[in-house]
């Protein structure tokens, strides 16, 4: 709907322009900048009513735009129905009218979301918006009142991910993206419309809800090193609108997928369809309060080997299960060569350890060329080429109830713990199974520690907390605990 009254519009423009440009040297100033913001929303005050829908804002919704408008790269962690998408459509207007940016591309705004929805989400605020003017639909474009350059708006796809250049570029619910697939080739590509510049002269904005293994999972780890004062989580609890019995409701009907209110309400980091393993087990040393010296406590007993490729390399885990349900693992190695596998394991021959494959070629698959070639360097080693299903399974089983304290240089490992999804193929009677994917290397290669180390205590005590077990003054199989 366009504005009736567009000569207070003209009006405006005219001075807030005329004021923004009047410090040449304050352009791209942070403090400037939201000086500028807080004069377009008192216009639209003044113009529309300050109780006007388009206008809702409490304090950590005002916090969030003072964020995206000062800071060159800032992430928006959001609860559904938080008021996300309205406070899109307004930084998209208040930068596009405001000419934000240097030279040519002043007051050029790319809007990218990976579904239709989104798109028409944000069209319905900027309907509200008195600057709206129409939108050319097969333009992929929003006019706005007077301003130099449209909206650009569209979905992520071969044709709208290259060939512009910006100034903003806003990219909303991209925590829907698997990392790996054509949609997140997409999220690369079009990263380039703001190459153009120094950072400050721009803004890269982010907003969703979270998801492990997405883009937006990697923005918000690389904003949390590089500012992390440029990030903002907002969940249900600080949504006055959202009530506690509506989310009350919802955890009953979703009383099994436990995931879901995390992930769409609470703003948790959770898989698609939830985490295999209990992410509150895996303790990286030197990160929340673990003990730098944890792994001081034990030696390595065990190693388990995954055969790959030359492209990940063949992955050991060098690690000690002391068959209480914790498991120490202490460093990942990557061999390139099988040579150098073999030196390894003779030098160390304190080390028992288990190689993924069967050297006589019988269900081996894949491995089985590299654990003959191993067998005929004369190494001494157990090999388990998971012929028989429940072995895997006992072992997973181990792993998933077992705390873990890992170094933080098994990347591996570590990320793969942290992506071990639930396989909802076989998911019968509430009985998970782990999701077999083909880069699962940290986890294979513990397995096969876990099984080198022997005497596989099944159904022995369940993991008690580090702290609790200080009283072991005894040695376990050589390792002395303090």
């Amino acid at each position: 709907m366009v504005y009736k009254n567009q000569n207070d519009l003209h009006d405006f423009l005219l001075q807030w322009r005329e004021y923004y440009r009047s410090k040449a040297a304050k352009e791209f100033d942070p403090e400037w900048l939201w000086e500028m913001f807080r004069s377009y929303w008192a216009f639209l005050q003044a113009i529309l009513g300050a109780d006007h829908e388009l206008l809702v804002c409490n304090a950590k919704q005002w916090q969030a735009y003072k964020i995206a408008v000062q800071h060159p790269e800032s992430l928006n962690h959001r609860t559904r129905r938080g008021g996300k998408t309205l406070m899109l459509s307004h930084l998209c207007v208040f930068f596009a009218e405001l000419g934000f940016g240097p030279g040519s591309l002043s007051g050029k705004v790319i809007y990218r979301c990976p579904h239709t929805s989104q798109l028409k989400g944000l069209l319905q605020w900027l309907k509200q918006n008195p600057f709206f003017i129409r939108r050319r639909k097969l333009d992929n474009e929003v006019l706005f009142f007077e301003s130099q350059h449209p909206l650009d708006l569209a979905c992520l796809s071969t044709s709208t991910s290259v060939g512009m250049e910006c100034a903003v570029l806003i990219e909303d619910e991209y925590s829907t993206i698997k990392k790996g697939g054509e949609l997140a080739a997409w999220v690369k590509d079009s990263r380039a419309f703001i190459a153009k510049g120094e950072t400050w002269e721009k803004r890269h904005i982010h907003a969703s809800s979270g998801r492990k293994n997405s883009p937006f999972e990697d923005d918000y780890e690389f904003l949390l090193k590089e500012d992390p004062e440029a990030i903002i989580v907002m969940p249900w609890a600080e949504c006055p609108w959202i009530t506690a019995s509506y989310i009350a409701k919802e955890k009953r009907r979703h009383f099994m997928s436990k995931y879901w209110i995390e992930e769409q309400y609470e703003c948790l980091w959770v898989l698609e369809g939830g985490s295999f393993f209990d992410q509150k087990k895996l303790h990286i040393v030197g990160q929340d309060g673990v003990p730098e010296d944890i792994l001081t406590l034990c030696r390595p007993t065990s190693a388990g080997l995954d055969f790959n490729g030359s492209a990940t390399g063949h992955v050991m885990l060098l690690m000690y299960y002391d068959q209480r349900h914790t498991i120490y693992i202490f460093k990942e190695i990557i061999f390139q060569e099988i040579f150098e596998i073999a030196r390894w394991i003779k030098e160390h021959p304190e080390i028992a350890v288990e190689v993924e494959g069967t050297p006589t070629g019988r269900g081996g698959g894949y491995n089985a060329g590299f654990a003959a070639t191993l067998q005929e360097m004369g190494v001494t080693a157990t090999y388990e080429a998971w012929n028989d299903p429940e072995i895997k399974a006992l072992r997973v089983g181990i792993l998933h109830r077992s705390e873990v304290y890992a170094h933080p240089s098994c990347r591996w490992f570590i990320k793969n713990f942290k992506e071990g999804g639930i396989d909802k193929s076989k998911d019968i009677a509430g009985q998970t199974t782990l999701k077999k994917t083909t880069d699962q290397h940290g986890v294979d290669a513990c397995l096969h520690g876990i099984g080198s180390a022997g005497n596989l205590d099944v159904l022995g005590p369940q993991p008690q907390d580090y702290y609790a077990n200080q009283q072991f003054e005894s040695f376990v199989d050589g390792v002395k605990f303090r």
